[in-house]
């Protein structure tokens, strides 16, 4: 079965028509407007829960990664640079780390629950193209790029 990960940026992506095959299931990354809503794998709920879960665990790892920052030497004075960046902040609005975390557990669960063996992202970006090739242990993800204003049909 496949998964089709489709991002919405910038609303232009609404100028594509998105028609699925009988078997393809569907998770968006943004808002968007689809009619088949039971391929529809997205779950708001079962997102929030992952990130209550997860919160205490990524607050820790990400604390931990002061030592690193000690151990390079990455002070003055006596004062850890780590207090004085984004990350340790946790400055969602700069660094998405958590919220891509929160979405690729949630992709994890549905690969397993819905027995998917193929992926195929559509409008992605790089960064998170490589934490999902990471962090799902998939071998077939297929990466699908469109340019901007070129009219076509996304067939998932």
């Amino acid at each position: 079965m496949v998964l089709n990960i489709v991002f919405y940026k910038n609303d232009w992506l609404k100028e594509y028509e998105i028609i699925s095959k009988p078997d393809d299931l569907v998770f968006f990354i943004g808002p968007c407007k689809f009619d088949d809503v039971h391929k529809i794998r997205n779950n708001s709920k079962e997102l929030n829960d992952i990130a209550l879960e997860e919160r205490d665990n990524f607050v820790n790892w990400i604390a931990s990664q002061n030592k690193l920052f000690l151990e390079n030497k990455l002070t003055y004075d006596d004062l850890s640079l780590f207090f004085l960046s984004d990350l340790s902040v946790k400055r969602n609005e700069i660094i998405e780390t958590y919220d891509i975390y929160c979405i690729l557990t949630q992709i994890q669960k549905i690969i397993e629950r819905d027995n998917i063996n193929q992926i195929n992202i559509f409008n992605s970006d790089p960064k998170f193209e490589k934490s999902l090739k990471s962090f799902i242990k998939l071998k077939n993800i297929k990466i699908i790029n469109f340019k901007k204003k070129r009219k076509l049909e996304i067939y998932i």
